[in-house]
């Protein structure tokens, strides 16, 4: 007896979303000014400030927000992945499923 082949079918549904979280980049950037030239009783600090290979930089520290982690239930399941940007309450999900 020959069985029939599964055929598969697809459906667009919403998902419902438990929580979107943002993924975040730590980013540093130094900005670099002149100093002040010291005073004439510290040496080693004269010569920093001349061969300018003392610290006179200020180092900004941010973050970025690269995308936003989603966790979506479907079927009494948990899943996540990550989104260009912050969901609404619900997001779509293509569904494929064998007869």
């Amino acid at each position: 007896m020959n069985m029939p082949a599964a055929t598969a079918e697809e459906m667009l549904v919403q998902a419902r979303v438990i929580r979107a979280e943002p993924v975040l980049t730590r980013v540093e950037s130094t900005r670099v000014s002149l100093c002040e030239k010291p005073g004439r009783r510290n040496l080693h600090d004269l010569l920093e400030w001349d061969l300018r290979t003392g610290h006179c930089g200020r180092v900004d520290v941010r973050t970025r927000i690269e995308g936003f982690r989603v966790y979506y239930e479907w079927d009494d399941q948990e899943f996540s992945f990550v989104a260009d940007s912050q969901p609404g309450s619900h997001i779509p999900l293509k569904v494929r499923f064998d007869r």
